[in-house]
């Protein structure tokens, strides 16, 4: 083995050999085959080519730090009602909020000692990004506080019940207007920001790769999404800069 390297042979056998140590017949729960195939899936949804990885004999190594958090995320990836199984069988549509949040709390459970806190704070900050999970527990809180609003509402007469209601909907109607017409300024923004950089530069901005540059890079691709699934505010946009957005995104 490579001097402070882990293959991914030897972390798949770890994963099969604790399976059989937490079953309850001393019985495989999980080949290290399976988790390998895992490990392919993960690279592909991610458009990695695994012979990049791979060295001249074929087998593919890890860093300490990376050997730890891969290994926590293919422990996931055997279990079939988590995120990362469902994600990587395309089953997106199939996943709950409960589901990423278990998976947030397992992955950063099973880093704790086994890496610094420094690199499993940033790591985790990545994979909030990555995944917008505070976005996510700030959307799931708002459910939850209109739920108990409207149990709260309940115990009232019905018309009062209803009148509250239909306050509450006003009161978000307007700061959806608000913040719509904000962000159709902000996509004309950065989307002129964007197309002066890369007439200056020649190449499309590249904003480096701290914690920061990562939250611009995410906003630019939620920005291309975005447009590409509303073609009325994409028009609108490539109207105003005289140029297609594929041409600046």
């Amino acid at each position: 083995m490579k001097k402070n390297k882990k293959s991914l042979n030897a972390i798949a056998t770890e994963i099969e050999m604790e399976s059989i140590d937490d079953s309850d017949n001393g019985e495989s729960q999980i080949s290290y085959k399976t988790v390998e195939r895992r490990f392919k899936e993960f690279i592909k949804i991610n458009g990695l080519n695994i012979k990049e990885l791979k060295d001249k004999k074929g087998e593919i190594y890890f860093e300490e730090t990376e050997a730890v958090i891969l290994k926590a995320i293919l422990k996931e990836s055997i279990d079939k009602n988590s995120f990362v199984y469902k994600l990587l069988k395309d089953k997106d549509d199939d996943i709950s909020f409960n589901q990423i949040k278990s998976f947030m709390d397992n992955i950063n459970d099973f880093m704790v000692g086994k890496i610094s806190d420094e690199e499993r704070e940033f790591f985790m900050s990545y994979m909030d990004q990555s995944l917008k999970y505070s976005v996510l527990m700030e959307m799931h809180n708002i459910y939850n506080i209109i739920d108990c609003l409207n149990i709260n509402l309940s115990t009232n007469i019905y018309t009062y019940h209803l009148t509250s209601l239909i306050e509450l909907r006003k009161k978000l109607e307007k700061e959806f207007i608000y913040n719509s017409v904000n962000a159709v300024n902000n996509m004309i923004n950065v989307s002129e920001i964007l197309n002066f950089t890369k007439e200056v530069s020649g190449e499309y901005h590249d904003y480096g790769n701290d914690e920061s540059a990562l939250e611009y890079a995410q906003r630019d691709i939620d920005l291309k999404k975005f447009l590409e699934e509303s073609p009325l505010i994409k028009q609108h946009i490539e109207q105003k800069l005289n140029k297609k957005i594929e041409e600046i995104l």
